[in-house]
């Protein structure tokens, strides 16, 4: 729900995630998006006002993802709502994925 935090909260955030992730974490995101076809553009501001939506409806987040760090950053498709356009991104904390614990790379 990154639409409810101010620019720059979205990027604290971000960063925090990045720090969180294991190396080769993968970050799933949905959140408003930009509209599609001019009905939902003049939909969507009527609907949405709110200046933490900016963003989102220009399309940056994936700008965002990147700018904090985060890899293998992906627009994975949109769809269309009552409220509005939702967008689906995806993204990898940069490294090698992680061992579960107790794993080794030795043969059994």
């Amino acid at each position: 729900m990154l639409h409810h935090l101010p620019p720059p909260e979205k990027e604290a955030a971000l960063r925090e995630v990045v720090r969180v992730l294991v190396p080769g974490g993968a970050l799933h995101v949905l959140d408003f998006g930009p509209p599609a076809g001019a009905l939902a553009r003049a939909l969507t501001h009527v609907l949405h006002r709110a200046e933490s939506l900016g963003e989102q409806l220009a399309g940056e987040i994936p700008a965002r993802m990147r700018a904090a760090g985060l890899a293998e950053v992906a627009d994975l498709g949109r769809r269309t709502t009552a409220f509005g356009s939702l967008s689906l991104y995806a993204a990898r904390r940069p490294g090698a994925a992680a061992q579960p614990p107790g794993a080794s790379d030795a043969p059994v």
